[in-house]
């Protein structure tokens, strides 16, 4: 444990920053007036008051005892996102994301249910791999995974169930999405604002960085732009490959040229695979069904006929409920205290109990540890 103020003030300071936090921001989010406490707080000059050390804690996505803790910090994990959009968003986003991979893995390792199988990995060379190659790792993966017919419904499942990947849904504001391989596994960071039929492809696409993995620089170290923008090419033509397979969508497609059809033929097609209808569309472009106009056309117009998947606009609980499980199953079991089960599903003690029953569960440990008697 630290010796004094001055090394919890220092572990604060060096946890904030990492999370592109000023020391204004920090002192907001912990209900202080001025970000000069916080300053002194960071100096050694001033203790933290036991409510304090809660909230700073809480604030910084991490647990009391951690921060406490006489301990660098944890090897930093490297993250690679998909069209960043705030520099800023982005490195606080990126930290949540690890820290929740973190703690997926903790309630994993101390419940001993490990993760599922992982997938192959593929020998990606970015400027010689072809798109036909792409294509072809998408034809295997979506058998491994078991996918079927239309695959976007099953996705999700799949990459959890079967492959092992940690599936987290926030709405993101520093990028598109992201994805890491850390300790505990793989996993991908989707973005709850997109649409539920686009979200699919943003599964794909970063499933395809998961896969390749090994091929790119083991640090945080930027691609050069050309092989970037390759890089990303390959993922959209993997993604799209996985999701439409070409003989499923043009035995649904039907014979006879698209162009001259209803646009809601289209649209019943596309919603059946669960993609929007310009993603679909440039599918057909590929697949020679459709020229590039009627997909311009299309895409410049997409609000206009845009008919939403049912559930399209309800957002979904950023903790995936695999991990909600194990969580609360530590909790039954005694392994872990109901504050730190406050802390992993990042509520309070007071606010659980609501929490738990979004899950349909409840605090009472007794319903769990009845046995199940025979008919």
């Amino acid at each position: 444990m630290p010796k004094g103020n001055a090394a919890i003030g220092a572990r604060i300071a060096e946890l904030r920053d990492s999370r592109s936090l000023t020391q204004a921001d920090l002192a907001r989010l912990i209900g202080v007036q001025h970000a000069t406490t916080i300053h002194e707080i960071e100096k050694g000059r001033r203790a933290l008051k036991a409510v304090e050390l809660t909230a700073v804690a809480r604030a910084l996505r991490i647990s009391a005892l951690d921060l406490l803790r006489d301990e660098g910090p944890p090897p930093s994990a490297v993250v690679r996102w998909r069209e960043v959009t705030d520099e800023v968003a982005k490195k606080q986003e990126e930290a949540l994301f690890v820290d929740r991979c973190r703690r997926y893995s903790f309630v994993e390792r101390i419940t001993g249910v490990s993760s599922p199988r992982s997938l192959r990995r593929f020998d990606l060379d970015i400027p010689h791999t072809s798109y036909e190659t792409a294509a072809t790792w998408a034809d295997s993966i979506r058998g491994e995974l078991g996918l079927g017919d239309i695959p976007a419904p099953a996705l999700r499942d799949a990459l959890e169930s079967t492959a092992g990947i940690k599936v987290f849904l926030s709405p993101l504001r520093g990028g598109s999405g992201a994805a890491t391989v850390i300790e505990g596994g793989p996993a991908i960071l989707a973005n709850s604002r997109e649409p539920l039929e686009r979200r699919a492809f943003s599964l794909a696409h970063e499933l395809f960085h998961l896969l390749t993995w090994d091929a790119l620089p083991h640090d945080a170290t930027p691609l050069p732009p050309s092989d970037e923008k390759r890089n990303e090419e390959l993922a959209n033509v993997f993604a799209a490959r996985l999701l439409l397979p070409p003989a499923s969508v043009l035995e649904r497609l039907g014979p006879g040229p698209v162009e001259g059809r209803r646009q809601m033929d289209l649209v019943t097609v596309a919603r059946q695979f669960g993609v929007s209808l310009p993603f679909f569309a440039y599918n057909l472009v590929n697949l020679g069904r459709l020229s590039k106009d009627a997909a311009d056309r299309i895409l410049a117009d997409e609000s206009r006929y845009r008919v939403p998947l049912p559930d399209s606009t309800e957002q979904p609980t950023e903790l995936p409920e695999r991990y909600v499980i194990l969580a609360f199953r530590a909790y039954v079991d005694g392994e872990i205290s109901v504050g730190k089960l406050a802390e992993l599903l990042e509520t309070t003690v007071g606010e659980l109990q609501k929490v738990l029953a979004d899950h349909g569960f409840s605090l009472d440990v007794d319903d769990y540890q009845a046995e199940i008697l025979p008919a």
